[in-house]
């Protein structure tokens, strides 16, 4: 259907011609001066033809699409009256009635006779709330009067109706059965034009500190460069194949082309100085914190429009219901929203719990009335979602959510019933996390998902550390150099988590990653083509490893030992096929190593200066070794002296909850190599040098042996050979 601007539909219909119509009696729901929309931005619409062809305008658009601006808009640009029927009780004669006692009878007859004929406007907005306050048969007596004061109208879209689907679609229904013509057409999403010129003028009319912000007027190129890095940051993370050198805006246009999107992007671009902030969003190494902002501002823009949607319908039922305010404002909340619209589009039955304020009766004029609402939601688009940011919110939500089992579904059944996780997930439950002002609790059975999803969002290289400390386990989610060391400077994403059934799952590929599990197992699945890919940079010392994978596949870094897996136990199919550019890229140590492993098997052991120390714990032996080796190469290489890091960093990335990697450190605190000086951790260089060890060394596929001389130095402490013998 081809494309027309509002505006040039707009000059084609009639405009008012009575000029002496006044109003005699005020009337809430109708405006006969409509002020000017300042600054509006008119969007497009899918129609058939500019010349009318029909006495009625349906525009259908879902919510929060701007149709109350819009109707605004055309009622100032024709001079035509305006109703909003969210403030009108609808029904038999309603609107019929309103003209006579707001116009009187006279100006009233003059009035609807030029309507028919076309020389008068008329706008009708908010056509679904009618809907969602009058019931059934009330709304349809109402589409009858509108349809009587058109019998035998002349054809020139003098009445424009405004709604979400489900309500146009019954005004469709209506005047088809009564014979009255009409025409529809979809309020699109701001095209990139529109979407541009709706960032200027927002901006234009915001205050910044008191005074009108105007950098992207007075700064036009560096400020549109900003506006180019923001819009493609955004349109990376909703459809990561996009080039951003060709025009995507067709992709991306269902989400940033939304109207208050626009409107959050507007504030987030009134920065003092785009340039600098255009060069952080460029930067790979600060692309860590481009996508917690990010996650910041998608969670303001859900929430804004969840909370639009809450008062809008409990106005709608309040009025019609006769509900004190106390009643009111317990429906409709965030999380009745979030279970409907699951509900809605995964079939889910839910029995939702409503208020045990609400009579009987209430409740079931309640649930009449709100169904006709649910299917128009903004997060809902052909039954479906909408887009991935409302589908990541909405898992999110459940993923956190107390009180969801109160409405008869378990949480594992709504997380199953929604979309699996996407990019912005992650963010999303680390906002909605009850306890964010510490660490984020979810559940074990979603730490694949966070995984997945900080990486599917991360422009950058990213990795993560899992460790099991106690009853809990630590994730901490970071970017990373390519060849996995950590980047400084950031604030992690860290999550705390309870463990449960002791078993963690993750699908590959798996690389940059840290697992550290004492007392727990982890199973790692193959990707949907039966191949487990791992590396570069995976350390796992874990008490049972299971690999569900049909062939493994191991990616190298350069020349460094790229894959390290260390278990108490292993499970997994002897016919699957393991490959490897070289012996070194991977190591293994599990007791009983069969094919196809063996070729890759690494017994590291030491034997301290007095003999008297033997591996009795491989495993911890092994884990104290990849300890050491993790510690000094996070310093990197450096020609300080002393390179030093942030105590919080090191402490929650390089250590975590690991007792053997907190051992480890201990020593070589003891032994003088690292040292902690106030808030930072450094590294002496001079005193690391007598053992034989360097960074490039470190990286090497033989690191363990480099590392020898520095063990047998370590294993002379008592303390620290006692944290490594025993079980566990």
């Amino acid at each position: 259907m081809p494309k027309v601007s509002l505006r040039t539909v707009v000059q084609a219909m009639p405009s008012r011609q009575v000029e002496e119509l006044a109003l005699q009696r005020d009337d809430p729901g109708l405006k006969l001066d409509v002020s000017d929309a300042e600054g509006y931005v008119w969007p497009q619409l899918n129609l058939d033809t500019i010349t009318p062809s029909a006495s009625i305008l349906l525009i259908r658009a879902p919510g929060a699409m701007g149709k109350s601006m819009a109707s605004r808009a055309i009622a100032h640009a024709i001079k035509a009256p305006k109703v909003d029927l969210a403030k009108v009780h609808v029904g038999s004669n309603s609107l019929s009635g309103m003209f006579l006692k707001s116009f009187g009878p006279g100006n009233a007859a003059q009035f609807m006779f030029a309507l028919q004929q076309g020389h008068m406007g008329l706008v009708l907005d908010g056509l679904d709330e009618a809907q969602l306050k009058a019931g059934h048969d009330h709304f349809w007596s109402f589409l009858e009067d509108v349809a009587a004061l058109l019998a035998g109208a002349v054809p020139m879209r003098q009445v424009v109706v405004l709604g979400r689907p489900d309500s146009i679609f019954a005004a469709e229904l209506a005047f088809g059965e009564m014979g009255i013509s009409y025409e529809v057409a979809d309020l699109l999403p701001l095209d990139a034009e529109t979407f541009i010129e709706l960032i200027d003028v927002t901006l234009d009319n915001l205050k910044v500190d008191g005074n009108t912000y105007t950098t992207h007027r007075v700064h036009p190129q560096p400020f549109a460069e900003f506006r180019r890095a923001v819009t493609n940051d955004l349109a990376l993370a909703l459809e990561p194949d996009i080039s951003v050198s060709e025009d995507y805006w067709a992709r991306v246009d269902y989400f940033l082309g939304y109207p208050p999107v626009v409107l959050s992007l507007a504030r987030r671009m009134a920065v003092p100085n785009p340039q600098s902030e255009a060069n952080d969003l460029l930067n790979d190494q600060r692309s860590h914190k481009t996508s917690v902002d990010r996650g910041i501002l998608l969670k303001e823009i859900v929430e804004t429009i969840l909370d639009r949607e809450s008062v809008k319908v409990r106005e709608s039922v309040a009025q019609s219901l006769q509900l004190s305010d106390e009643k009111r404002d317990l429906l409709y909340t965030r999380e009745e929203q979030t279970l409907r619209v699951i509900s809605y589009v995964s079939k889910v039955s839910l029995d939702l719990t409503l208020p045990a304020s609400l009579s009987t009766s209430e409740r079931v004029a309640y649930e009449e009335l709100v169904g006709t609402f649910v299917p128009d939601h903004p997060f809902i688009l052909d039954s479906q979602l909408a887009n991935v940011v409302f589908a990541d919110y909405l898992r999110a939500f459940v993923t956190v959510a107390e009180t969801t089992a109160l409405h008869g579904v378990k949480r594992a059944d709504l997380i199953g019933a929604c979309p699996p996780p996407g990019p912005f997930y992650v963010h999303f439950v680390s906002g909605l996390s009850p306890d964010a002002t510490d660490h984020d609790s979810v559940d074990e059975s979603m730490i694949g998902d966070l995984v997945r999803s900080y990486i599917a969002g991360s422009r950058g290289p990213a990795g993560f550390t899992l460790a099991q400390g106690g009853e809990t386990y630590s994730l901490v989610l970071y970017p990373t150099n390519e060849d996995g060391s950590w980047v400084p400077d950031i604030n992690p994403i860290h999550f705390s988590i309870p463990m449960t059934s002791g078993v963690v799952e993750l699908t590959g590929p798996l690389a940059r990653a840290t697992v550290a599990l004492r007392e727990a197992s982890l199973v790692l699945n193959a990707s949907t083509q039966g191949e487990l890919e791992l590396g570069p940079g995976v350390l796992v010392v874990v008490d049972s490893l299971e690999i569900r994978a049909a062939s493994i596949a191991v990616v190298q870094a350069k020349e460094a030992a790229s894959v390290f897996l260390s278990a108490r136990d292993f499970t997994g199919d002897p016919k699957a096929r393991v490959t490897s550019r070289s012996d070194h890229a991977l190591m293994v140590n599990w007791p009983d190593c069969w094919h196809p492993w063996r070729a890759f098997e690494s017994r590291i052991a030491y034997v301290g200066t007095d003999g008297a120390f033997k591996s009795s714990n491989a495993r911890k032996v092994s884990s104290a070794i990849v300890g050491m080796r993790r510690i000094l190469t996070s310093f990197k290489q450096s020609a300080a002296a002393e390179p030093a890091l942030h105590r919080e960093m090191f402490d929650n990335l390089i250590i975590g909850k690991n007792e053997i990697f907190r051992a480890a450190l201990r020593r070589l605190m003891e032994m003088d190599i690292v040292r902690l000086d106030s808030q930072l951790y450094r590294l002496s260089l001079p005193n690391l040098k007598p053992f034989g060890v360097s960074y490039a060394a470190l990286r090497a596929p033989g690191f363990a042996e480099t590392l020898r001389p520095l063990m047998i130095k370590a294993l002379e402490s008592e303390d620290f050979r006692q944290s490594l013998t025993g079980e566990g």
